[in-house]
């Protein structure tokens, strides 16, 4: 009988993401045993090796966090990764969707979502929302040093 060990990374998700990502990512990692790689145990009397941990790439990193902010269903969600992975390749159908969500967040969910950020999401999405220039110039005003401000040249008129 063989005993595999996989090691994940420590990645802050949801409780329904982390048990499906964990069963995920468990099914998938393939954990190396002294039957199948002779080459793991040194010595005759060695227990079976742990796999080496399960690493993301940051690609992978970006899709998990994009699949995540999907997931949430909130425009908190999408425009906080867009404030994190700006050059993501899902940023493009990030900002897709975002463009299609034509109500706001509740005040609950976007504190949920952005805690300390959730003042500038809430900017954000009204100049959004807004689409106009005076917004965006209003959001520019108080939160012009937000990451968030890379974003406005895909959303204004």
């Amino acid at each position: 009988m063989s005993v595999r060990f996989v090691n994940l990374p420590l990645l802050t998700l949801s409780a329904g993401l982390a048990l499906s990502a964990v069963a995920g990512f468990a099914s998938t990692a393939k954990a190396a045993t002294v039957e199948e790689n002779p080459e793991v145990a040194q010595n005759q009397g060695d227990q079976p090796a742990a796999s080496p941990p399960y690493f993301l790439t940051p690609e992978m990193s970006d899709q998990l966090a994009f699949e995540q902010a999907v997931a949430a269903g909130s425009s908190a969600a999408l425009i906080m990764f867009l404030a994190r992975n700006p050059e993501a390749k899902q940023a493009t159908e990030a900002r897709q969707l975002l463009a299609a969500r034509r109500a706001p967040d509740s005040s609950q969910v976007t504190e949920a979502v952005a805690y300390t950020d959730a003042d500038v999401v809430r900017a954000f999405d009204a100049a959004r929302l807004a689409g106009t220039r005076e917004g965006w110039d209003a959001f520019m005003k108080l939160h012009g040093g937000h990451p968030l401000t890379a974003q406005i040249q895909y959303f204004m008129p």
